[in-house]
């Protein structure tokens, strides 16, 4: 693809992920997945939503069949939450952002950019930068998709560890003698 500037064909600038930086608009970025803020965290919970649920028609249509099979099998809190991510998902549909960008935008920071915070015009920055720069989308969803598995994983297994540490500490308790008086 060729993005057109002055009637002049300039290519896409494609970032290559493994290098972990790239040149956008004159500053240079850092591809940081290691960790996040609790601040860009509660974001990235946001928008890994609308990333999920405003994708394509085949995954709202796959989300509405499993809507469907929890109203079947009774799951009703499950149904709602489902649901109401997918009319989250549909209403904004017209006035659109695209959260796979501003989700790399919590994790691909400048040098001196203070990793505790983020705010709309931090993200709109680097969206400016990206986009002035001709950069090709492609990476940037590939980097989205893969932080939203990378992190469901995380977050599975330390509800499970939770979960585990629970049930000890519930098992622990029936193992003790009643108190004699």
């Amino acid at each position: 693809m060729d993005n057109a500037k002055n009637g002049a064909k300039i290519p896409l600038k494609t970032i290559d992920i493994k290098t972990k930086s790239f040149i956008a608009n004159g500053n240079e970025y850092f591809i940081e997945m290691g960790g996040i803020s609790m601040e860009r965290f509660i974001e990235y919970e946001k928008l890994q939503v609308e990333l999920g649920y405003g994708v394509t028609f085949i995954q709202l249509y796959d989300a509405i069949k499993e809507g469907y099979e929890m109203c079947n099998k009774q799951r009703f809190a499950d149904l709602a939450v489902k649901l109401y991510n997918i009319l989250q998902g549909v209403k904004t549909f017209e006035e659109r952002r695209t959260p796979a960008f501003e989700l790399c935008a919590l994790f691909i920071n400048t040098k001196d950019e203070n990793r505790a915070i983020i705010n709309k015009d931090m993200i709109a920055a680097k969206l400016n930068d990206w986009e002035k720069e001709g950069m090709d989308a492609v990476p940037f969803f590939q980097l989205a998709v893969s932080s939203l598995q990378s992190f469901s994983t995380a977050y599975n297994v330390a509800i499970q560890i939770a979960s585990e540490l629970d049930k000890l500490g519930k098992k622990k308790n029936q193992q003790k003698p009643p108190k004699s008086i």
